[in-house]
């Protein structure tokens, strides 16, 4: 089970999500106040969905290339 310190930082995560790019930073700002782990642990879900890009976004196999499919 998750720690709730770890569902406060998931919960500003996602938060942070809804806000416009541009936005996002000062929202932070606020919404982690001065608790710099918390926002350390933000930044890093940041950064970790950043490097992920579209991986997740579409369902596995949609437009891959399929062996049986080689002609």
């Amino acid at each position: 089970m998750a720690s709730p310190g770890w569902q406060r930082s998931k919960d500003v995560f996602v938060a942070a999500l809804t806000r416009a790019p541009e936005l996002r930073s000062a929202f932070l700002d606020e919404a982690c106040g001065g608790d710099l782990e918390r926002r350390r642990e933000v930044d890093g879900l940041r950064a970790a969905h950043g490097a992920a890009g579209g991986f997740l976004s579409s369902p596995a196999g949609l437009g891959a290339h399929r062996a049986d499919e080689a002609g």
